[in-house]
């Protein structure tokens, strides 16, 4: 199957006929799944399956199967076409999947197939869906009966978490080399360029109006002798001409998102001062002696 793009954990490939058992063991999960699309009174076939593969790949369709990359387990499908839509399998939602996928094929979206907008419609009864949506940036521009209609602009706010060699890296170590962070500028352009991350330590980008405007990772260890405490949200950071606008809020927001499906109850942040990060849900927890001999405070969030 044909990889077009992917994500840390999801891998975002071609509707295939080798998939139509996983596509059926997922459209006909009415409790799950089905009962958010109407129209379909009868389960689906195997023939009706094919079908739709080989119409979607004929029409050349932005259509893609998401494929866990430690498993190879089918998570589900999403696409493109005139609005966004996305289905996962009962056995992989709350799992973090669905912010994982949207926010994926928003980069793909806007930064390779250059869209100026992309809109969506849920159904009104499916709260899970509305809070991703939102995670991930969109807002409501209309609603009907049963439906929310919600969209997001190439020029919106949004944050993505960065894979190693892509262009979207590239660009965020740019950023970060041109940033006037003086004091952590090397040392974090150094981590991205050679990319010394391990496990599931990353890097999130905040992009707006085109460009990365702010930046925070998820690491393992920080600038404090304490591996025993983690993880810590760090490299925080947000461009002087776009603070203010709670773009640290939403940075913060995908770190502990992350960190939540990942299995984490809490996440850490240090700093030198008190009434930054209690305003995010922080609370302070104690002193720490960071390795140049200074003293900050290390604050907890549970998640």
């Amino acid at each position: 199957m044909e990889q077009v793009f992917e994500s840390r954990r999801i891998s975002f490939v071609r509707v295939s006929e080798q998939l139509v058992p996983d596509y059926l063991i997922m459209i006909n999960d009415t409790e799950n799944v089905g009962r958010y699309f109407a129209g379909q009174k009868e389960p689906y076939t195997v023939e009706q399956e094919i079908d739709w593969v080989r119409k979607t790949l004929e029409e050349n369709a932005e259509v893609f199967s998401m494929i866990e990359k430690s498993s190879g387990e089918f998570i589900g499908n999403i696409e493109l076409r005139e609005e966004l839509g996305i289905a996962l399998t009962g056995a992989m939602q709350n799992k973090g999947y669905g912010s994982e996928a949207v926010s994926a094929l928003l980069e793909y979206g806007f930064e390779e197939l250059k869209l100026p907008e992309i809109r969506l419609r849920t159904a009104l009864t499916n709260a899970r869906a509305r809070h991703v949506y939102r995670k991930c940036g969109f807002r409501e521009y209309d609603r009907t009966d049963e439906h929310l209609c919600m969209e997001i602009n190439r020029d919106d706010l949004r944050v993505v978490m960065a894979e190693k060699g892509t262009a979207l890296a590239q660009e965020l170590l740019h950023f970060v080399e041109e940033c006037s962070w003086l004091e952590v500028r090397d040392h974090v352009a150094g981590l991205i360029r050679d990319w010394q991350f391990t496990d599931w330590e990353g890097m999130f980008a905040a992009r707006c109006d085109g460009r990365i405007v702010g930046m925070a990772s998820i690491m393992k260890t920080d600038y404090y002798p304490l591996p025993e405490i983690f993880p810590w949200v760090s490299c925080l950071f947000v461009c002087e001409d776009y603070r203010g606008r709670r773009i640290s809020e939403k940075l913060i927001e995908a770190a502990n998102g992350y960190a939540r499906s990942l299995g984490f109850s809490r996440t850490y942040i240090p700093s030198e001062s008190e009434g930054l990060y209690e305003k995010y849900g922080y609370r302070y927890l104690k002193d720490i002696e960071n390795y140049g001999g200074g003293v900050d405070h290390l604050f907890v969030k549970d998640l």
